[in-house]
Order: structure tokens, then C-alpha cells, then sequence
């Protein structure tokens, strides 16, 4: 073995993983369950990595949202927390709507125009706003929201992903 693989070799093990199986290891009853806790912590960081996209992917005007998956069925009494989820990047305001806005166009058309577009862009990253996540980004009530969505779907004969 080389010196250096001597002296700088176990510095590679000073990681957020191993720090983490170890937690588990010492204070969760996991001494004798070191594989199972480090798959555990596998699985728990790339659930993190996949739900903190990086800030510096964003453009102006987009953001991070938690979206339920598209697959998921509905079910009586099922919570949002049994429900799986994942983030996805929403355009919220994009160049066209800046330009819209200079030219006058119709505040109420081009939110509606934004609500179709976040809408959509959910639905091309495997997942399905709900009226109530479209309120919230847009500070809306959801009968409003109703409302812009029921009018762009008749102007532009579409049907949005809901």
C-alpha cells in the first residue's frame, strides 16, 4: 500500500452517507444491521438528492414544486402523506408573459395562459397539479382558478391535465 493510500485513503470515508449509517447504527437500534441501515440511507439520499433540484438549474421566473405522481390512484381516506410525490420545475412567469403584459393583453387571459403552462409542464415531468397547488403558486382562490381554467379550456378547445 502506498504512503499517500495511508495517509489520505480514509479521508474518503468522512461522508454525509457514513455519517448518517452510523446515526442509525448508534441510536436507532441498528448495531447489528449495518447493511440495512446503509440501503435505508441509499435510498433516503436519493430521495433527497431527486427532491432538491439544484437552484442554479432555475431560469428567472420558474420554481420547485411538490407534485403528486400522475400514476397514483386515488382512494378514500388516503392522505396527501401516503401519497407519492416528487418536484418538479414550474415556469410560473416566462418571457411571453412579460411581453403579453406589455402589449396589453388581458391579465385574466394570461394567467390563465400561465395556469395552462404550469399545468402542462407538470404533466411532461410525470406528474398532476391540483387546482389547490395552482391557487397557492398564484395566490388565487380555487374557484377563481376553476373559473381561468373552464375559459382556456373552452377559448382553446383543450383539455388541461387535472
Amino acid at each position: 500500500m502506498s504512503i499517500n493510500k495511508q495517509l489520505y485513503g480514509r479521508l474518503q470515508e468522512k461522508t454525509l452517507k457514513n455519517n448518517l449509517i452510523l446515526h442509525l447504527m448508534e441510536n436507532y437500534g441498528y448495531q447489528s444491521k449495518p447493511r440495512v441501515a446503509e440501503a435505508l440511507i441509499i435510498d433516503l439520499l436519493a430521495l433527497h438528492a431527486e427532491s432538491t433540484k439544484d437552484v442554479l438549474t432555475l431560469k428567472p421566473g420558474q420554481m420547485v414544486w411538490p407534485v403528486v405522481l400522475k400514476t397514483e390512484k386515488h382512494g378514500n381516506g388516503k392522505t396527501l402523506a401516503k401519497t407519492k410525490s416528487k418536484h418538479v420545475i414550474l415556469s410560473v412567469v416566462a418571457d411571453s408573459d412579460i411581453s403579453d403584459y406589455s402589449k396589453g393583453t388581458k391579465t385574466s387571459r394570461i394567467l390563465a395562459k400561465r395556469i395552462a403552462r404550469i399545468v402542462n409542464e407538470a404533466y411532461h415531468q410525470g406528474t398532476v397539479l391540483s387546482q389547490a397547488d395552482i391557487a397557492l403558486i398564484f395566490n388565487l382562490s380555487q374557484a377563481k382558478v376553476s373559473q381561468l381554467i373552464l375559459a382556456y379550456q373552452k377559448e382553446k378547445e383543450v383539455m388541461l391535465p387535472l
